[in-house]
């Protein structure tokens, strides 16, 4: 398939670790990482935009859903990830706690 990826994270060693990591991958010249965050990333005009576990961290979340929908191409899908309830760990240790004394832990 013929597109770009753009990787955007405000980390410098995690842009290193994930250029490291699909070096050479199939991507060839079509997989680019920018040091940025969700409320800076690269003005365009993009098909899709995902993001994994930030949305929940974003302040003003109407300014950042609004900067995307700008830089939606026409039928340009936004697709994220983002923690709404426990996390998997809490779960597990309320399974094997049992409910009061994992509530007594956390």
């Amino acid at each position: 398939s013929e597109g770009l990826v753009i990787g955007v994270d405000p980390d410098k060693e995690r842009i290193k670790i994930a250029q490291q990591k699909y070096q050479g991958d199939h991507f060839g010249n079509r997989l680019q990482f920018l040091e940025g965050s969700s409320e800076n990333f690269p003005e365009g005009n993009y098909d899709i935009i995902f993001s994994n576990h930030v949305v929940h961290w974003i302040e003003d979340k109407g300014a950042l859903f609004k900067k995307v929908c700008e830089n939606l191409s026409p039928g340009g899908r936004f697709a994220f990830v983002a923690v709404t309830g426990p996390s998997p760990i809490d779960v597990v240790i309320h399974q094997l706690l049992g409910e009061r004394r994992a509530r007594a832990i956390l």
